[in-house]
C-alpha cells in the first residue's frame, strides 16, 4: 500500500516497447493516484479504449 501512494507508476511501454501511446495513456489514467484522474465509470473507460488505434485488433 505505501508504494502505491508514494511511488510513480512504471510506464507499460518500458515492458512492451510496441505498446501504442494512446493505449498506454488509457492504462496510465486507470492507474492515476488521485481518483479524479481516473475514468469516472466503465463507460468512460470503454469509450477511451474504443478510440485507441489498436481497438480493432
Amino acid at each position: 500500500m505505501p508504494a502505491h501512494t508514494r511511488e510513480a507508476v512504471a510506464t507499460p511501454s518500458k515492458r512492451r516497447a510496441d505498446l501504442l501511446a494512446d493505449l498506454e495513456a488509457v492504462v496510465l489514467r486507470c492507474l492515476a493516484k488521485v481518483p479524479t484522474g481516473r475514468f469516472p465509470d466503465a463507460l468512460g473507460l470503454k469509450a477511451a479504449l474504443q478510440s485507441c488505434r489498436s481497438a480493432g485488433e
